[in-house]
């Protein structure tokens, strides 16, 4: 969480350098918003797989709450195979 709050106002402050103080309603604003939130929710997404890899009877639970609106991945995003960058 602290991550993609660091990220917001790293790209917010960057954006507003750019385009003044007119940010907050341009359409810069709310796609920096929209990928904090896709943080957020991988984040959540990465918790309930541990969760449910630890308790397999909550999986059930949640899923049955959810239905079909929430996949919850077999393994958090940190163990999934990721494609090699320069930094790696």
């Amino acid at each position: 969480m602290q991550r993609a709050d660091q990220s917001l106002q790293s790209n917010y402050n960057n954006i507003r350098q750019v385009m003044g103080d007119g940010v907050a309603d341009s359409n810069e604003n709310y796609e920096v918003e929209a990928t904090v939130e896709q943080h957020k929710t991988n984040h959540l997404l990465n918790a309930l797989s541990v969760i449910v890899n630890e308790f397999p009877a909550l999986g059930t639970v949640i899923q049955g709450s959810f239905g079909d609106q929430i996949q919850i991945p077999s393994r958090p995003q940190s163990a999934i195979d990721r494609p090699i960058t320069g930094s790696s």
